[in-house]
């Protein structure tokens, strides 16, 4: 792989030429496309200029931002160790490059913002953009935002895209429900032979553009996942594209997305979808249940079916049992239908759920959803005799289903006899105290604190009144707190105080117009500050006092990995400060988003949230959204520190497998292993298994204790590869200032250390 520096004056010349060259080709290229846009070819050139000196940031040496992708050719390509920079070009116009597998880039708009391209950068985005698209033959997906680039000369946009998805591995179209009139998805996928992913969402498709989809699927061989969502087909479209993937057995997952249509034999045409030979079909939109379950019956090819029904009509699900005892390939199911529109399961139908249940040793989830369980407990006594005997059913889930207590009831008595069942689903429990005490009580009795999975609901103080062998028992991982006057003040904490070593997530949301008390506050950042909370949501009203007393119990939390706080928060200049201060001494939150109904003191908290940033190599995401749609905020120059430390990671992770060992590296690891989330982000860049992961890190501390001090600067290269530079630090410019000074004060104390060892022994 080609440094990001080159290595000689000559070299530098040399390249600078043909990059030139090459830049001057495109430049041609574009201007013939359409003179009166780009009206003459020195206009070009001083567009892509400005983007290498923008890239090269006043370093003449570096490579060009037009140097040809060299993916393999020479191993990786250049932009690899370049990936950084070059988003500081790109991000400020709307466009990102994301790392994917394999070495591999996925270039995507930016979306859900009002904050990027402006008129006077639309040219230059686009060209940015084509250039990229034509020239690194390492950029496999592309996620287009169809709003963003409608700001480009999107006639010609689209057109010259097309020209340049021939490597493209997957597709991702996203739009809004408004005028798209310069828009024609077929146009995209005229030269795409090798897709393996096609994603189109909230683009009206017309009949020929889904004829012409068809013939995608068939010059597509490799196309395994088809996803439409609310894109409007029609019947006769969908009938059509049935028939295509019956006679091209593919793709192999499709998910068909629609809100509720009036069309004739639309849901007829939906259920004809079972005859075709995908192995797994998720569809939401209005069924026909006797057609769809009726194929069902009789399909040989479904391992995963989703079902969620949006229509209006009354649902019979009568046939559900029979199809699945008839069904022998199934192994997932999860149904999901409009409450109360449904009817309930009689005592035949639960028992033939049972033997299908009983006899069906293969199937490995089951998921309903607002489904209408038999009330009688004779035939529900055999459900869960089913439960109890099925040794391949991993998953039951019930959420939100009519379900009588003792039903459930019968239910865990079937988990608790089959060891092997791993998980109960059963969603978020009503606002009835006495239901959620019952439940609470019932799986403490059965032990099965570990394997069911709800969300207890509180809103009084029933919880306090439990006993503490209970509470060691039910291992509470969720609760959804409605705050209100019962539970301000000590109260509060108590319950809290009594599930900080098992509860791992937190929904508190307030009454409107009621804000919390100090001391209430101070208990929830007790609670922070000393439990193992993982997951904290809280949309509550909060003034300055309240929320810095919040964000400083935050700050002291050793576990917490996600946050998310709004809706009326008082963003004044003291909790914005907090805000940072809480970035800068806790280092286990990784995502952090902030939700408010305007984009008021947005500004300055951004300012603060770039100073707790600095410092903090765990937090990997932020999020400023405002009102109703959730709009994001971007700040770029947050972007590119966040962009620093997923690098950081990443060289953190290469330390781990073993196929790096240059000091730049080591550095990376000796900072995120000191971060109090390090094992979930290693885990989840690895994707070792806890064992294997402490084995590998425990290895890579041995390493870098050794090896560190003695080791130049340098920048990741290919696996087993090193690049050594010398002792200079330029080659990390990927990183920010404050990771280049630290290291280098880092490997200088080293250094020392060294000297003075050697000056003792002798």
């Amino acid at each position: 792989m080609p440094s990001s520096r080159s290595s000689s004056p000559c070299a530098v010349e040399q390249a600078n030429k043909s990059a030139e060259a090459l830049m001057d080709d495109f430049a041609w290229f574009l201007y013939k496309e359409d003179p009166d846009i780009f009206q003459n070819v020195h206009r070009i050139k001083r567009l892509l200029s400005l983007a290498d000196r923008r890239f090269r940031n006043g370093d003449n040496l570096m490579q060009s931002f037009f140097n040809p992708c060299t993916h393999g050719i020479k191993g990786d390509c250049w932009a690899l160790s370049c990936h950084h920079r070059l988003n500081t070009v790109l991000v400020s116009h709307g466009i990102e490059m994301i790392a994917s597998h394999e070495n591999t880039f996925a270039l995507q708009t930016l979306e859900n913002t009002d904050d990027i391209l402006t008129s006077p950068h639309e040219l230059f985005s686009m060209c940015i953009c084509l250039w990229l698209l034509r020239t690194h033959c390492c950029i496999r997906k592309v996620v287009i935002n169809v709003a963003t680039v409608a700001r480009f000369c999107t006639q010609l946009f689209w057109r010259l895209l097309s020209l340049n998805v021939g490597q493209l591995d997957k597709v991702e179209l996203t739009g809004l429900p408004t005028d798209q009139s310069h828009f024609r998805v077929f146009r995209l996928f005229e030269n795409a032979t090798g897709l393996s992913e096609i994603i189109i969402a909230h683009i009206a498709l017309s009949d020929k553009q889904v004829k012409l989809l068809c013939s995608v699927l068939a010059q597509n061989e490799t196309l395994n996942i088809l996803v439409l969502k609310y894109a409007s087909i029609s019947t006769m479209a969908l009938q059509v594209l049935s028939r295509a993937i019956t006679k091209y057995s593919r793709p192999k997952s499709f998910e068909l997305r629609e809100k509720t249509l009036g069309f004739e034999g639309y849901e007829a045409a939906l259920a004809r979808l079972l005859d075709t030979p995908v192995g797994k079909l998720c569809l939401e939109a209005p069924c026909n249940w006797v057609k769809l379950l009726k194929r069902l019956h009789f399909n040989t090819c479904l391992s995963d079916l989703e079902i969620l029904d949006r229509g209006a009509s009354h649902t019979s699900l009568k046939d559900l049992a029979d199809a699945l005892l008839a069904n022998s390939t199934l192994k997932h199911l999860t149904l999901s239908v409009r409450f109360p529109r449904t009817d309930g399961c009689t005592s035949g139908q639960c028992l033939k759920l049972t033997q299908s249940i009983d006899r069906n040793q293969r199937r490995r989830g089951l998921r309903f959803t607002s489904l209408k369980f038999c009330k009688d407990c004779e035939p529900m006594v055999k459900f869960a005799d089913a439960i109890a005997q099925n040794k391949s059913l991993i998953t039951l889930s019930v959420e939100e289903c009519d379900l009588s207590l003792v039903n459930l009831f019968l239910i865990f008595l079937g988990l608790s006899d089959n060891d092997t069942m791993e998980t109960l689903h059963i969603g978020h429990l009503v606002m009835d105290d006495e239901v959620n005490r019952l439940i609470f009580e019932r799986i403490a009795e059965l032990d099965l604190g570990e394997r069911v999975e709800c969300v207890y609901a509180v809103r009084s103080e029933w919880l306090q009144a439990q006993s503490s062998g209970d509470y060691e028992k039910m291992c509470i991982r969720k609760i959804r707190v409605l705050y209100s006057y019962d539970l301000d003040g000590d109260c509060f904490l108590n319950s809290m105080h009594r599930l900080r070593e098992t509860l791992t997530a937190l929904l508190l949301q307030n009454l409107p117009d009621f804000c919390m008390s100090c001391t209430a506050a101070q208990c929830l950042a007790d609670v922070f500050a000393n439990s193992n909370l993982l997951h904290a949501t809280l949309v509550l009203d909060a003034d300055t006092n309240i929320a810095v007393t919040i964000l400083e119990g935050l700050a002291l939390s050793r576990t917490i990995y996600s946050v998310v706080v709004g809706k009326r928060w008082q963003l004044s200049g003291k909790v914005a400060i907090t805000f940072g201060e809480m970035l800068r001494k806790n280092s286990s939150i990784a995502d952090l988003t902030v939700w408010q109904e305007t984009r008021r003191g947005f500004e300055e908290l951004k300012a603060q949230l770039r100073l707790g940033v600095q410092r903090n190599y765990a937090i990997n995401r932020v999020r400023l959204l405002y009102g109703s749609e959730m709009k994001e905020s971007h700040d770029w120059l947050l972007l590119q520190m966040l962009q620093n430390n997923r690098i950081a990671v990443s060289w953190a992770a290469d330390i781990i497998r073993g196929c790096s060992s240059n000091a730049a590296c080591m550095y990376a690891f000796n900072r995120i292993k000191t971060c109090d989330n390090c094992w979930m982000v290693l885990n989840q860049v690895t994707g070792c298994e806890k064992e294997e992961l402490k084995l590998k890190m425990a290895e890579a501390c041995k390493r870098s204790e050794k090896e560190l001090f003695r080791l130049p600067l340098g920048v990741p290269k290919a696996a087993g590869e090193t690049q050594v530079t010398g002792g200079t630090t330029d080659a990390l410019f990927t990183l920010n200032t404050y990771f280049v000074e630290e290291f280098k004060v880092f490997v200088e104390a080293r250094k020392c250390k060294n000297k003075s060892s050697h000056a003792l022994q002798t």
